[in-house]
C-alpha cells in the first residue's frame, strides 16, 4: 500500500475507476476532489471518458473540472478513468 499522506490511499483512488461520474456518492465526490487536487503528487491521474467511445473527454485538474461531471443533473455516459504512474512521483 502506498500512503498518500491523507485519509485515502491509492487503493481508494482505484475504486473510482470505471464509475459513472454523475452517479457518485457525496463521499466519492469528496475523494475524487482530493485525488484531482493532490493525486498528481502520487502519480494519480483522473480523466473523464465517454462510455461508448472510450475517448477522453477531459483530464480533471481542478475542483471546477470535477463539478462539470459529477452533479446529478449531468446527462451523458461519462465514466472516470484512473491511472497510476507510480514511477513519476517526485
Amino acid at each position: 500500500m502506498v500512503e498518500t499522506g491523507s485519509q485515502y490511499d491509492l487503493r481508494d483512488a482505484m475504486t473510482l475507476n470505471g464509475k459513472n461520474a454523475a452517479m457518485l456518492s457525496s463521499a466519492e465526490v469528496e475523494m475524487l476532489e482530493h485525488f484531482v487536487m493532490q493525486g498528481r503528487k502520487w502519480g494519480v491521474l483522473i480523466a473523464v471518458v465517454h462510455e461508448q467511445t472510450n475517448a477522453i473527454v477531459e483530464r480533471l485538474q481542478s475542483s471546477s473540472d470535477v463539478t462539470k461531471y459529477v452533479r446529478p443533473h449531468i446527462r451523458g455516459n461519462y465514466l472516470l478513468s484512473v491511472e497510476l504512474h507510480l514511477g513519476s512521483r517526485t
